[in-house]
């Protein structure tokens, strides 16, 4: 096929738009996969937030926070696991923390009211997003100020939106193959009556015919008119 053909361009041109087209759905659907991975991490973290302040020992005499009792997933006691949460009194800046924190320490900034989602980096480097609070307590001896931190690890996140967009990718390869074959079979239909139309005008050049008298499409059909006449 010649690169002037009509063919070559519509081909062509059919390419370059459903290129076009599956980028941008491709980049659409990233956005809206990480934005519900992300709220569903929120959400996760919400609810063992809401349990975590829960079990705030509000009757404890120290000066290190208490918890009454242990969240119930195994995750919060295993070493690196992933999932962490913290305690902080503001005002002794005495701490408590689940085992899978093993000593290391979740840092936010205490001046932030209410809820606040963000990534932060332990000292090990692992990028983390965590949800903090921190909460004020009404005791019948004295109030009481604490943060409440819960963390997961953010490679979990990034590793379901890294599988995602690689399966992502190889869908919208095959579908954009399928959408250009589609097309040049398409092209290729579309332009048959005008390859018959040039051997009926041929047919009348070398004289073995005197009109075209084949049936066309309704857009050709004023071209073969001219032809007759």
């Amino acid at each position: 096929m010649k690169l002037g053909s009509l063919k070559v361009r519509m081909i062509v041109g059919t390419a370059i738009s459903v290129a076009f087209a599956l980028v941008l759905a491709g980049i659409a659907l990233r956005y809206m996969f990480v934005e519900s991975v992300e709220r569903g991490a929120r959400s996760d973290l919400s609810a063992t937030m809401a349990r975590l302040v829960a079990l705030v020992d509000l009757d404890v005499t120290g000066a290190v926070p208490r918890l009454s009792g242990r969240l119930p997933d195994p995750r919060y006691d295993t070493p690196q696991s992933g999932l962490y949460w913290q305690v902080k009194d503001l005002d002794t800046q005495r701490t408590i923390r689940s085992r899978s924190l093993c000593d290391r320490v979740l840092d936010a900034d205490p001046r932030l009211e209410g809820q606040r989602l963000r990534t932060i980096k332990r000292p090990a480097g692992q990028s983390l997003l965590a949800l903090s609070l921190n909460a004020n307590f009404k005791t019948n001896q004295k109030d009481k100020r604490y943060q409440i931190i819960v963390a997961q690890d953010r490679s979990i996140l990034d590793d379901s939106i890294k599988d995602f967009a690689r399966s992502m990718v190889i869908a919208l390869f095959v579908l954009g193959s399928a959408l250009v074959i589609i097309a040049v079979l398409q092209v290729h239909f579309g332009l048959l009556p005008l390859k018959k139309l040039r051997q009926d005008v041929e047919s009348i050049r070398k004289g073995t015919a005197s009109s075209v008298e084949s049936s066309y499409p309704a857009e050709v059909v004023p071209l073969v008119v001219e032809v007759n006449e």
